[in-house]
């Protein structure tokens, strides 16, 4: 039976309902970038360090073994195309590749020609979002598999992207260079179609690892390296409410399917789940593992949150029936 729908008044209920994968100790691995496809059965997870393992799983087989792996020295992080029958991955030295989800094989690759930090896919499946390490961006055209366009440069460290709902906004968390003063942390924005630089937002922090668009797409959250949640609306480009995350860092960050509630990976072996309305912290999970962040995301269909495990296991949380 399918577990229920996690809602802001359930949420306090969620227990870890599966783990997905064998348990691996490895002296470097250092966690997992976790993405659902658009119908919730495909899971694919993409490895840090350890062996850079690509795996997914169809979660209507009920085995924990993964459908295929792919193992990918350098992997940065993968995306299911809204069709599940493709999954497309990046290195961080800016190799793009698409593989056969139903048995694996590969299918394609292209080089970016950019060190890459993060990647996002648009709703529609049909632009994947590239930010390079060094203020570069890239449109990248997955149904003609080329280049679209290279968005505005900026002149900081860009770390994790995201894609508007539409498609028409695109922003990533930074770093500027303050010389003997260090980094201050700032959110940035991009028109979509012109490429034009839409300003940056400067926050309380020394990094913003990850921003995230709310369902509506008029709420941008943006994780900062101090655990706080800093929430923009996008047409004014104004900060409308900070939330408490977890106090080692915001590292990822992914809302539920109507934006009501906010899963935060953090920066240690951690995640929670807050109310954005509130910020109340409803859920908390720690492995104490700190030499491991990984990603907390949400399915599509609300019912699961996965995240990645210090064992290099997935697990799967949900509201029992």
């Amino acid at each position: 039976m399918s577990p229920r729908i996690v809602t802001p008044q359930n949420a306090k209920q969620l227990t870890r309902l599966r783990q997905l994968g064998e348990r691996i100790l490895h002296p470097t691995y250092r966690g997992q970038l976790l993405a659902f496809d658009a119908k919730s059965r495909l899971l694919v997870s993409m490895e840090q360090g350890g062996e850079g393992r690509l795996r997914w799983w169809d979660l209507q087989d009920e085995s924990p073994h993964p459908r295929a792996v792919q193992y990918l020295p350098g992997g940065l992080a993968a995306v299911v195309l809204p069709d599940a029958q493709t999954v497309m991955s990046v290195t961080i030295g800016g190799q793009l590749q698409a593989w056969s989800a139903a048995d694996g094989r590969a299918l394609r690759s292209a080089p970016l020609g950019l060190t890459t930090q993060g990647i996002d896919l648009s709703r529609q499946g049909n632009l994947l979002l590239v930010a390079g390490a060094i203020g570069d961006l890239r449109l990248w055209d997955v149904t003609h598999w080329r280049p679209l366009r290279d968005l505005e440069p900026v002149p900081t460290l860009l770390y994790g992207c995201a894609l508007s709902p539409d498609a028409t906004l695109a922003a990533a968390g930074a770093a500027d260079d303050r010389g003997e003063n260090g980094t201050q942390g700032s959110i940035r924005l991009w028109d979509v179609r012109t490429g034009a630089s839409r300003g940056a937002i400067s926050v309380q922090a020394s990094y913003v690892w990850a921003v995230a668009f709310a369902p509506t797409g008029n709420l941008l959250a943006a994780g900062t390296s101090t655990g706080e949640i800093v929430l923009i609306d996008v047409t004014s480009m104004q900060v409308v409410g900070t939330r408490k995350g977890p106090p080692a860092g915001a590292w990822r960050l992914s809302f539920n399917f109507d934006g009501s509630l906010l899963a935060v990976g953090a920066d240690t072996g951690a995640f929670v789940v807050l109310r954005t309305d509130e910020g109340m912290r409803l859920y908390a999970h720690s492995d104490e593992d700190d030499s491991q962040a990984s990603a907390a995301v949400f399915s599509p269909d609300g019912r699961f949150i996965a995240w990645g495990e210090g064992s290099a296991q997935v697990g799967l949380w949900g509201v029992e029936t």
